[in-house]
């Protein structure tokens, strides 16, 4: 029997919109790598984001995250794309401008700007946040203070309350946007998607 390698998405897809997990979908899992086939997580969210309960503890052989710009396979990480800094640097003083509350997520934490949280519309969202990631929800203020390097490998935000229409340069041929509903945009390396991310797998 040839080997296959299977990629799963989590929201939606594993998981429903209760946040739930279907036990037919675990055993399925299970099934597959007891047939000696490979399973592997692909999602959006930053590897950060994907949780060891409920997601990770079923068993799974690897995962494509933060829209392709990260991979591992059997917990060692064999990409990790990051913003580089002056980018990230240009990307803040865009919301900033804009007056839009961002979300920049990486491989161990996701950062917030303290002078722009408060235009994030879902403030339930930044306390379901903050009590999942505990101190891996920090401010890019502390990480500042910390010495600590960016390692963003994404960003997401609210146009609520801002008048985005779009990327100029130098953004623009650095980043996709990822326009999710009315409010919500995620900027991502051009050149990353879930789709490279199977494909460097």
């Amino acid at each position: 029997m040839k080997k296959k390698i299977i990629f799963v998405d989590i929201d939606n897809t594993l998981m429903d919109y209760r946040k739930e997990i279907p036990k037919s979908a675990i055993e399925g899992i299970k099934r597959c790598r007891e047939k000696g086939h490979l399973v592997f997580i692909c999602t959006g969210r930053s590897r950060v984001m994907v949780p060891d309960k409920p997601v990770l503890n079923i068993g799974f052989d690897g995962i494509v995250a933060a829209c392709g710009a990260y991979c591992e396979i059997q917990g060692k990480t064999f990409l990790d794309e990051l913003i580089p800094d002056k980018i990230m640097e240009e990307t803040i003083c865009l919301l900033r401008e804009e007056g839009m509350g961002g979300i920049f997520e990486g491989t161990s934490c996701l950062l917030y700007d303290e002078e722009t949280v408060d235009k994030i519309k879902e403030d339930k969202f930044l306390g379901f946040l903050k009590k999942e990631l505990g101190n891996r929800f920090l401010s890019l203020q502390e990480r500042q203070r910390q010495k600590k390097k960016w390692m963003v490998n994404k960003v997401s935000f609210s146009m609520v309350g801002g008048g985005f229409e779009g990327l100029k340069e130098p953004l623009d041929k650095f980043y996709k946007e990822i326009r999710h509903d009315y409010h919500t945009v995620e900027l991502v390396p051009r050149n990353f998607s879930k789709g490279t991310g199977i494909e460097f797998v």
